[in-house]
């Protein structure tokens, strides 16, 4: 649809207990500019009074005709019951176009037949509307208030389809377009903070700044290179072997004069050559196969001679046996 919508009016629509609510209507003023000025003017009732001593306006007027599924009809001022109405150019004027054809939610002209409008006019209900095109001008939509004329088309009615609660025009007038909501743009700011290294009692530590842009992962390195580690008693073992693993065991107070019992010692010379042999190995992982196949050979080693000692072998047992035939234990040539 290429038609240009520049102009808004309300109608505000209620019972003679509340007020139900606004109905915003979008004149198409490029189309038919001349029926969306009679329209427009007669909302403002800016034309003061017109042939027939009434006032030019829809305020005040009543909805006289509901059909629901199809239409809600309003407009006449003048007598309240259809048979009424005058236009801001005299009591009718005729047919401007039918370029537009009708759909649920537009506004449109009612009339008696050819060249016959008025004031009166109706909102379109049906989804397809049939019998309105080349008949009836449209010169409007509904953009805000569908919702009130659905409900205004549930109203009970008369045989004659005549709201049998009146439905009026409490306020009407010219409407302000929504205008779109500025676009607006929010800088946000981050700010990093150091996380807090958590330190041991009894440790002394120094603390160095952190240059601007350190990243996590060298706060991380920083705090893991400060925290102490829990192997240095065995560490200094290998870059001290003269150092004392094993010390004496503090004497109890007052009690003095009884010996001091101490913990097993590892000679300070066997501590050497462990560990020299340790580190040896360590550096040479050949060596610890050449030490496993020496350990091996010299255990197969003892397992032979015991076995010998506690009679094992073929020549202790025919030595044994003919010992036992010479004594008569055994039958003689049977072992």
């Amino acid at each position: 649809d290429d038609r240009e919508l520049t102009m808004f009016v309300f109608l505000e629509i209620g019972q003679p207990d509340k007020v139900l609510g606004k109905v915003v209507i979008e004149l198409f003023t490029d189309t038919v500019p001349k029926t969306a000025e009679n329209f427009r003017a007669l909302c403002t009732g800016e034309k003061g009074k017109g042939k027939q001593g009434k006032q030019l306006t829809y305020l005040g007027s009543k909805f006289h005709r509901i059909i629901r599924g199809e239409i809600v009809q309003g407009g006449d001022f003048t007598k309240g019951n259809g048979s009424g109405g005058e236009s801001i150019y005299g009591t009718k004027f005729a047919d401007e176009n039918f370029k537009i054809n009708h759909f649920r939610g537009c506004v449109s002209m009612a009339n008696s037949g050819k060249n016959s409008n008025n004031s009166q006019f109706f909102f379109v209900l049906s989804d397809n509307p049939a019998g309105f095109d080349g008949k009836h001008v449209v010169f409007g939509k509904v953009t805000e208030g569908m919702g009130l004329v659905d409900y205004m088309q549930r109203v009970r009615t008369n045989c004659h389809d005549i709201p049998l609660k009146p439905l009026s025009v409490v306020s009407c007038g010219i409407h302000n377009a929504p205008q779109p909501l500025p676009v607006t743009t929010t800088t946000t700011t981050t700010t990093t903070t150091r996380p807090k290294i958590k330190r041991r009692k009894g440790v002394t530590t120094t603390t160095s700044s952190t240059p601007k842009g350190a990243t996590k992962r060298s706060l991380a390195e920083s705090e893991a290179t400060d925290a102490p580690t829990t192997n240095q008693p065995f560490l200094a073992m290998f870059q001290n072997p003269n150092t004392d693993l094993m010390q004496e065991d503090a004497a109890p107070q007052g009690d003095s004069d009884r010996p001091v019992k101490k913990r097993r010692k590892m000679d300070k010379i066997d501590a050497t050559k462990s560990a020299s042999a340790l580190l040896d190995l360590i550096e040479k992982p050949e060596k610890i196969h050449e030490l496993f196949t020496a350990q091996k050979r010299k255990q197969d080693k003892k397992e032979k001679i015991s076995f010998g000692k506690l009679g094992g072998g073929k020549k202790h047992l025919k030595a044994k046996g003919a010992k036992a035939n010479r004594k008569g234990g055994f039958p003689s040539g049977k072992f």
